[in-house]
């Protein structure tokens, strides 16, 4: 009854707090901060995956739609997609390709190990501007400081005792 009902909304709560954890972990920021910095570049990638991925079925579907070995399984475009997304991923199907079957699974190799390592570049391109970026700030932050009572260059963010404090 009513305690469930609190019960309830504490839950709710508690799932507020963790859909907001990015403000708690620096990391999860800076992946953030990363994909925001790279988004137009990853979705012009992503767009150029989805046409090497239809455009690699549609020429597997034409080379082997036709070929009996392959049970049916490139009888249709969106059968070949299913396939085709096994074969950019690593794995391959135990079927017997024709000659133009088999070179065009050489170049979805090739493509599938572009298709991850491109994204996976700009990615650390981003992580890697965005850390140069903050080394940057906090050079800049750093670079002037002068302490108050004797004029020194601060390097460190220490606590600087005067001769009072020592005292007592």
């Amino acid at each position: 009854g009513w305690h469930g009902g609190w019960a309830m909304a504490l839950r709710a709560f508690r799932l507020i707090r963790i859909l907001k954890f990015e403000h708690y972990f620096e990391a999860v920021t800076l992946f953030d901060n990363v994909l925001q910095r790279s988004k137009h570049v990853l979705v012009t990638t992503g767009l150029g995956a989805l046409i090497i991925w239809v455009g690699c079925a549609t020429l597997l579907w034409i080379t082997e739609s036709s070929n009996p070995l392959v049970d049916g399984k490139f009888d249709s475009i969106p059968s070949a997609m299913f396939y085709t997304s096994l074969f950019l991923g690593g794995e391959w199907a135990v079927c017997d390709f024709t000659i133009l079957g088999q070179i065009h699974g050489i170049f979805i190799c090739l493509f599938g190990i572009g298709l991850f390592a491109v994204p996976t570049g700009i990615m650390y391109s981003g992580f890697y501007e965005i850390i140069k970026d903050r080394r940057e700030q906090q050079e800049k932050r750093t670079k002037d400081l002068t302490c108050d009572s004797c004029g020194a260059k601060v390097k460190y963010f220490l606590h600087h005792r005067t001769l009072d404090e020592q005292d007592v």
